[in-house]
């Protein structure tokens, strides 16, 4: 990771089961307020393992390589979620999975997804207080400050030899790489879902995106850590 040479005050940061009756009332009710587990599932789902090392890997897959890296429209992900289903179980054999908005199922892999985007934040966190602490020259926290001022000029973090005009290596800084690998650990067992075109795109860039904008907030608040703000 580079050292730094400047000093303070010149930076700008820019900074389901689908079922033909409709679910009772007290049912839908309990769905809303209550936590979906894994035991929620309809029978079959967890046999072998394939909720946790096939569907779910294939799903954050695509999130991260879709256009939807904050929010995804429940139309869009209902569709989603019943093309992998297809892809992963055999629905010959265990039969067909609808992802009602409202049902278990679908809630249960929105949960999903909202832990997987947290984990950009608190693997940034942890890359850079190990960083940090690894490092004498930052032990303080004005160091700290000064560093983090240094590495959001020209989002410097992002690449791996910023001074670079030529070849800067967008995105293969060692904070990106770091975060990204828990990425790759999540979509690792992934099968091709060919109903989905985001299967088909090379890139990760919501994911890369995600990564990036973990760092930089991340430095964002070492920066401002000293600040107090007064009511």
């Amino acid at each position: 990771m580079g050292q730094h040479t400047e000093g303070k005050g010149n930076t700008k940061v820019e900074a389901q089961v689908k079922t033909e009756v409709e679910a009772p009332i007290n049912i839908r009710s309990k769905i809303k307020k209550g936590k979906a587990k894994n035991s929620n599932l309809p029978s079959g789902c967890l046999e072998n393992g394939l909720w946790r090392t096939k569907f779910l890997p294939c799903l954050m897959f695509w999130v991260g390589n879709s256009d939807y890296g904050w929010s995804i429209p429940e139309n869009e992900l209902v569709y989603v979620l019943e093309n992998i289903f297809n892809a992963v179980y055999d629905s010959r054999k265990r039969g067909p999975c609808d992802f009602d908005v409202d049902g278990f199922p679908f809630q249960l892999a929105s949960q999903r997804i909202h832990k997987w985007r947290a984990a950009f934040g608190s693997t940034a966190v942890s890359v850079l207080m190990a960083f940090f602490a690894s490092t004498p020259e930052y032990e303080t926290q004005e160091a700290r400050e000064e560093y983090a001022e240094y590495q959001l000029q020209d989002c410097r973090f992002v690449y791996d030899d910023p001074d670079n005009d030529e070849q800067p290596g967008a995105f293969l800084s060692e904070y990106i790489l770091r975060i990204f690998a828990a990425h790759l650990t999540a979509i690792s067992g992934k099968v091709r879902v060919d109903a989905l075109v985001e299967f088909g795109k090379p890139g990760y860039l919501t994911a890369l995106a995600l990564s990036a904008v973990s760092v930089s907030l991340h430095f964002i608040f070492s920066f401002f850590a000293s600040i107090k703000l007064e009511c």
